[in-house]
């Protein structure tokens, strides 16, 4: 009985406290298309999982993301199950990035 009353009382933090109500919670990819598909961009604080066939440009779509989200100020990660991370396209897709937006 005492353990039911101690999960009674457990209160879940709320992860949106004392975010403004302004606070832009989308992320714009930097792919028009896929902005438009994703009704605006990303979603700011959330995981998303991305899997599908080999060779189908899910690396390549993650790398673009992750420079997207740098040219607007955000910090982003990933996390592949590879053995090998691909730094060698991830710099070149850097320095295209760059070129465009200068």
């Amino acid at each position: 009985m005492e353990a039911e009353e101690a999960r009674q009382t457990v209160k879940c933090a709320n992860m949106f406290e004392g975010v403004p109500a302004n606070y832009h919670w989308l992320l714009p990819t930097g792919l028009s298309l896929l902005d438009t598909l994703l009704e605006g961009g990303s979603h700011k604080g959330m995981i998303a999982q991305l899997y599908g066939e080999s060779g189908t440009g899910k690396t390549q779509l993650c790398m673009q993301m992750m420079l997207g989200a740098s040219r607007y100020g955000s910090n982003s990660f990933y996390i592949s199950s590879e053995k090998r991370l691909h730094t060698e396209r991830f710099m070149q897709l850097k320095e295209k990035y760059e070129e465009e937006i200068n």
